[in-house]
Parts: structure tokens; C-alpha cells; sequence
């Protein structure tokens, strides 16, 4: 099962997705987010992921972390900045774009 959530924290956005799943070995989470690093079998994976989602992460100011759960599985966190201007154009369509409200799975 996969589950997500967030909230707007002062100055931030807080983000999270949750899974049930196997986790990830503790020797791999330190290079979980390096360029070409997978955890799959050779030819099943460029490893580029989540280096592409940290570099997007980085170009807004915000910060990513992976970590395992205590019952399984893994969370991902991200925190973002909020717009530090009080009216801009981005804003106000940020504001009135759609937002997910349940877990969509693809």
C-alpha cells in the first residue's frame, strides 16, 4: 500500500510518500540518491531516478530524504519553500491548480 500526505509548515511545504514494502538495505540508503546507483539487477535500471528527482529537488531549494520505516517499507520526505512574494501570477495559479486528494497508483 502507498500512502501520501503534507502540509504547509510556516515558510515550507511538507511532503511525503509512504510504502510497505521491502525497504532498502541500510549499506544502500547513503548512495540512494547518486547518479547510475540502483538497487536492481543489472539492465533493470539506468539508477537515474531519484539522481534527476534530488537535482530537482536542489534547483528549487528544497531538500529530499529516504528512509526506511520501523514496520517495513520506506517514506519519502520533501520540503519545499513557499513563494516568499504575498502576490505573484505563479501563486495564484498554484493556489487554484487541482490537488490530490487520495492515492492515485499507477
Amino acid at each position: 500500500a502507498v500512502s501520501m500526505g503534507g502540509k504547509a509548515n510556516g515558510e515550507r511545504v511538507e511532503l511525503f510518500v509512504r510504502d510497505n514494502g521491502c525497504g532498502i538495505p541500510e549499506d544502500k540508503l547513503n548512495n540512494i540518491f547518486e547518479p547510475f546507483f540502483t538497487t536492481k539487477k543489472a539492465g533493470h535500471g539506468t539508477g537515474l531516478g531519484l539522481s534527476i528527482v534530488r537535482n530537482i529537488v536542489d534547483e528549487h531549494r528544497g531538500e529530499i530524504s529516504l528512509d526506511n520505516n520501523p514496520d517495513g517499507g520506506v517514506t519519502v520526505r520533501v520540503a519545499l519553500p513557499l513563494c516568499p512574494q504575498k502576490d505573484c501570477a505563479s501563486c495564484r495559479a498554484a493556489q487554484t491548480a487541482p490537488v490530490l486528494r487520495k492515492p492515485e497508483f499507477v
